[in-house]
């Protein structure tokens, strides 16, 4: 399956605040800047975009990166 399978809204957008809620609560403090600049990083179809976004999200903080 699509890692991001779920958690895309109606609109196909990343759903940041749901995956937010998934970070322990410091983690989503200090990495939620750096998820909301990424916002959605549209690909070929949805699994694509879960991909395009979740290698952003790693990218903006490689340190404590893991997949959501």
């Amino acid at each position: 399956k699509c890692p991001g399978d779920g958690r895309h809204d109606v609109g196909r957008q990343v759903d940041i605040e749901a995956v937010m809620a998934l970070l322990p609560p410091e983690m989503a403090e200090h990495n939620g800047p750096a998820l909301k600049s990424c916002g959605t990083q549209r690909g070929a179809d949805d699994c694509d975009t879960a991909w395009k976004t979740q290698v952003c999200w790693q990218n903006a903080n490689k340190a404590e990166y893991f997949l959501i």
